[in-house]
């Protein structure tokens, strides 16, 4: 229990952790939608225009930038990362990766007392813009996710 504890309270354990889940987990989804597609001998573009395949796809290619965008933030201090981490946490719980969402509010908790710099010095516009792009992805999954469910 006491690793447990000192793993959560450490912030380049838990950003090395999140990164790779978020690339892992994209890669474990690619592999089962190609296997998905090889089972039942369709291609991989018939499979992907399936409309949870499809949604699923766009969340784990949303995965991957956001892995790029930790690694990004991480270059520039760990007030960005913190800031980073707190979007990302709520970006996950729309999507429903609730194990995202897990690793990093507890990546933000770890940096509560981090020093408040300035927020990304070098990568600002990008980071800003890649938000928002990740924001209307979001609200767009969610709008289709809304549309599956209870649309016509």
């Amino acid at each position: 229990m006491r690793a447990l504890l000192l793993l959560l309270s450490d912030s380049a354990k838990l950003t090395k952790i999140l990164f790779w889940y978020w690339l892992l987990s994209a890669g474990a989804f690619v592999l089962f939608a190609f296997t998905q597609a090889s089972s039942t001998s369709t291609s991989f573009e018939q499979t992907l225009q399936q409309p949870s395949i499809a949604l699923s796809f766009l969340i784990s290619c949303m995965s991957i930038i956001q892995a790029v965008m930790l690694k990004m933030a991480h270059s520039e201090n760990e007030n960005t990362v913190r800031i980073f981490s707190i979007f990302s946490g709520v970006q996950q719980v729309l999507v429903g990766n609730i194990p995202a969402a897990l690793l990093s509010y507890f990546l933000a908790r770890s940096l509560h007392d981090a020093p408040r710099e300035p927020f990304a010095p070098t990568w600002r516009w990008v980071l800003i813009g890649v938000c928002i792009l990740l924001s209307f992805l979001t609200f767009l999954t969610l709008l289709a996710r809304y549309n599956q469910f209870f649309g016509a």
